[in-house]
């Protein structure tokens, strides 16, 4: 996720790609703007230590099929915040330093959660006062991911390695190694039979599970990497600090698409229903697009410091700052349905409050 150096960082870069990448699709600045009315709800974080700060957020993630949102940060806890209840009802502290990613099992059976600490902890999310499972790396955990099959976990960070771990045993399997000691993302493809990774050199490398041979690597970006993802059809959504949004067959990289350059690097991507996608980043926003044709539909305005995390389910969508707060965007129903036919040189955008 974030490094300490870079919490201080200008909120945005404006930099032309070089002539070997694809070319960007524009710029997000223009273009006129309709406000589209949504609502969200804030979850304000609070210090777990007498006469401390809040904690800036690092990574928020819905417990699928439940009613759980895990949300971590640099103050070492993991908060299990209970929609039901309409509160946090845990504050695990197992944490010796930055938590830098957490993620739910596609069951919502497991929390994983990792660091700066060198530790990939397993949580039991029936009974979290249960001692969980701790694995030591030898290095920072930055992003970890686990398959829908629901038999692995793939972590990633500072070294030059992807770890592969046997979720029902909770134990590692496979080591495959990466170019880079600075790796920011992973995901596993849809069907769980590939698992993408990307870092600092904004390459992605892509391996086959069971065997561990590499099948494609590419670079898509010019600069590091925040985040990536798989679509249903096994293309690569990827985002980095080159304020670009890349969708690209790992297999046929040259046909690359990417979105609208932004005036922000980007630091998450999350899909939602309909064919929608959305990003947030240094500009304080969360951006939504038509997937399809990569149009700008318009933000969630609200925050008031970079949205470093996203997470979204088919009512919601959840936004994790450095503002130390999360907030929770109810998605309208039949939102997509209500949609303007995208206009061919503004692509209807609009702004969301």
């Amino acid at each position: 996720m974030i490094r300490r150096r870079q919490f201080l960082s200008s909120l945005a870069i404006c930099a032309t790609a070089p002539a070997t990448l694809p070319c960007l699709a524009g710029n997000l600045a223009t273009g006129p703007y309709e406000r589209l009315n949504w609502t969200s709800d804030l979850i304000s974080m609070e210090s777990h230590r007498t006469g401390g700060r809040a904690p800036v957020v690092t990574d928020v993630s819905l417990q699928p099929g439940g009613e759980q949102l895990a949300v971590v940060g640099d103050d070492h806890f993991i908060c299990i915040y209970d929609f039901r209840a309409g509160q946090f009802v845990q504050n695990l502290e197992r944490h010796s330093d930055w938590v830098r990613c957490s993620g739910y099992s596609p069951n919502g059976n497991v929390l994983a959660t990792g660091g700066n600490d060198r530790r990939l902890i397993f949580w039991d999310t029936e009974d979290f006062s249960a001692a969980p499972v701790v694995r030591k790396h030898p290095h920072a955990i930055i992003g970890i991911d686990f398959s829908a099959d629901n038999r692995r976990l793939a972590a990633v960070g500072f070294a030059p390695v992807l770890q592969l771990y046997d979720l029902p045993s909770r134990t590692l399997k496979r080591e495959i190694p990466c170019p880079t000691n600075d790796n920011h993302a992973v995901g596993f493809s849809a069907d769980s039979r590939w698992v993408a990774v990307g870092g600092r050199t904004g390459s992605i490398q892509v391996w086959e599970v069971e065997s561990g041979q590499r099948v494609a690597s590419y670079r898509p970006h010019r600069r590091r990497i925040r985040s990536l993802m798989f679509d249903p059809r096994g293309k690569i959504i990827s985002c980095a600090d080159d304020q670009v949004v890349a969708i690209t067959d790992p297999l046929d990289p040259q046909n690359s698409h990417n979105f609208p350059r932004q005036a922000a690097k980007i630091y998450d991507v999350t899909s939602l229903d309909g064919g929608l996608l959305a990003t947030a980043g240094t500009d304080n926003r969360v951006h939504l697009w038509r997937l399809n044709d990569r149009q700008h539909i318009g933000f969630l305005k609200g925050h008031t410091g970079t949205v470093s995390c996203l997470d979204s389910n088919r009512s919601k969508i959840v936004s994790g700052s450095f503002d130390t707060q999360v907030r929770v965007w109810q998605i309208k129903k039949d939102f997509v349905a209500s949609l303007p036919h995208p206009d061919p040189l503004t692509g209807g955008r609009g702004e969301i409050k």
